[in-house]
């Protein structure tokens, strides 16, 4: 069985955004992206929660499968749609029409990558709106 590891989330202690910058360094600062508070790290609110990820990066490495899976249950559409629009490679068969499946494959993941960087970007704005709001 799998242990499972605790992290620490901050937030701008004077909005409550996640969206912050701060220093891995004891002492160091911190900016909020939202509201633009400034200060020191021991300062930025801090929530503790458990996990089954080793690090930042395998989270996101699943998050980011997780995408990949809803772009690759449309990707007969998506393949379609981009060889409508001259973007795909393919050839004629007695079958049919064969797409390229190497370059669908890279037109997936590229999707899949720009929309989870959309969905974050996407994700600030709406924290600046909420900030700004109240």
């Amino acid at each position: 069985m799998e242990e499972t590891k605790r992290s620490v989330a901050y937030f701008c202690p004077e909005c409550g955004s996640a969206s912050i910058d701060y220093s891995v360094l004891v002492g160091g600062n911190a900016t909020c992206k939202t509201c633009g508070w400034v200060g020191s790290n021991e300062k930025l609110v801090a929530y503790q929660f458990s996990h089954d990820f080793n690090d930042d990066a395998e989270a996101l490495h699943y998050l980011m499968n997780d995408v990949r899976k809803v772009y690759g249950a449309a990707s007969k559409l998506f393949g379609e749609l981009l060889l409508k629009w001259g973007f795909l490679d393919y050839k004629q068969t007695k079958e049919g029409i064969q797409l390229n499946p190497k370059q669908l494959a890279r037109y997936m993941a590229a999707a899949a990558q720009a929309s989870l960087r959309a969905i974050i970007a996407e994700r600030e704005k709406m924290e600046k709106e909420r900030v700004n709001a109240s």
